[in-house]
């Protein structure tokens, strides 16, 4: 099923690492972090040239300090997500920007990619694009029932299409029958498409319900055409549904199931760039990280039908106007920090497992600058947001790009090191000092 064409402007994207040689010549973090952030898209990051220990100071009061990063692989070069599934202990699915997922079984790495996407990623676009965006794999998600389907998902950014527009697509898989270690790429099925003038950035994750829950990002600002806050658009939404169906099928719980003007896939709305979200068990909650534009990093409780703002409202702060009446309906974030503190908020989990008690049952999430946090609920719907200082943290500046979490519960964090002699990627746990 093919989106409705929707129109967006923005400055076209500089080449992947073009300005890498610049970096290494100036020694800078601040552009360090600029060219990581064009790499995944991340067009909002506006870093400062601080670290982030600097950044932290004025929270540094209240910080969990007993944790440090184990190494798990830096094999690949530039890892983007990472997956467990069901049944397979101590295996990690790891997806890469050019489009191929690695599989990390105890540790070590398979030779050969369980899925390798990138010649469909790469290929030669049709005609010049409007606007040039990078293309890439975002991430992945198992089907619910994968260890008996055999099914999975990929969100990526493809070639444009003959009018040149962006293409964002979520496709399913099948893994080989005579090789469940690898997936041949003619089983791909396309669920769903969206053709837009400028895409970038996708998150897909499957719900505790077991439908598959997407958020595709919205550029837009406040003088354009609120497409974010308008629910006959997909972008700037979060999507709910049923792929069990062809090409889905749209769940009757959805708060717009039954509407004839509006998109049924909807499920909330008012999102600038949900940068992973992600499903608490004990607590039913869905938690994610929106970026900001220029102002504000929120994280967010995503509920049923909820409107979160954008771009009439960025994290806690509503736009000078004529929108109080509209703001009043809102939700609001249960957290956030402004652009002195950090550049990109990256979305995590909450911690579910056992060798780091100061962690359980927190939502850990951090910032690309390298920041990581934890989140604890408290009286009266308030959150208290904590420092996690790293015993070890590496000299290299590192940019997180995003976080796992095993079937123990335990935590990952997926980014690269801005190293002198070039960009490193890593996989790390987080473990008791």
């Amino acid at each position: 099923m093919t989106a409705n064409n929707q129109k967006l402007q923005l400055i076209p994207i500089l080449h992947h690492f073009k300005l890498h040689s610049m970096a290494l010549k100036f020694g800078l973090i601040k552009m360090y972090a600029f060219i990581v952030c064009i790499s995944v898209g991340f067009y909002s990051c506006y870093n400062n040239a601080h670290g982030a220990d600097n950044i932290n100071k004025k929270y540094l009061n209240d910080t969990i300090d007993n944790i440090k990063l184990q190494l798990v692989s830096d094999q690949i070069k530039e890892p983007i997500d990472l997956q467990t599934c069901d049944g397979h202990k101590n295996r990690f699915y790891v997806s890469d920007l050019k489009g191929k997922i690695f599989i990390l079984d105890h540790g070590k790495l398979l030779t050969q990619p369980f899925l390798d996407v990138s010649s469909v990623i790469a290929a030669k676009e049709k005609i010049a694009p409007k606007n040039k965006n990078e293309n890439i794999l975002f991430g992945m998600a198992f089907h619910p029932d994968f260890t008996k389907n055999h099914k999975f998902y990929i969100c990526y950014k493809a070639p444009n299409d003959e009018q040149g527009l962006n293409r964002m697509v979520v496709s399913e898989f099948l893994t080989s029958v005579s090789n469940r270690n690898i997936t041949d790429p003619s089983t791909e099925r396309i669920v769903l498409e969206i053709h837009d003038k400028v895409l970038n950035d996708g998150t897909i994750a499957f719900g505790l319900d077991g439908y598959l829950y997407l958020n595709f990002a919205d550029m837009d600002t406040l003088g354009g055409k609120l497409r974010a806050q308008d629910l006959t658009y997909l972008v700037g939404k979060v999507l709910r549904i049923d792929i069990n169906k062809i090409p889905y099928g749209i769940p009757s719980t959805n708060p717009y199931a039954t509407s004839t003007n509006d998109r049924p896939e909807i499920w909330a709305a008012g999102f600038r760039k949900l940068w992973r979200f992600s499903f608490d068990p004990k607590s039913q909650m869905m938690l994610g990280a929106d970026v900001g534009d220029k102002k504000l990093e929120e994280v967010d409780i995503i509920k049923k039908g909820g409107n979160y703002g954008w771009p009439i409202a960025e994290g806690d702060s509503v736009h000078p106007g004529n929108y109080k009446l509209l703001a009043a309906n809102f939700v609001p974030p249960i957290n956030t920090y402004p652009r002195t503190v950090g550049i990109c908020t990256i979305g995590g989990y909450v911690y579910e497992g056992k060798d780091l008690p100061a962690l359980r049952d927190k939502y850990i999430f951090g910032d690309m600058n390298g920041s990581l946090y934890a989140l604890s609920p408290g009286a009266k719907g308030k959150w208290t947001r904590q420092v996690i200082k790293l015993k070890n943290k590496p000299a290299d500046p590192l940019l997180i790009y995003s976080f796992g979490r095993d079937d123990k519960g335990e935590i990952y964090i997926i980014g690269r090191l801005n190293g002198k002699t070039g960009m490193k990627g890593e996989i790390y746990k987080l473990v008791k000092a």
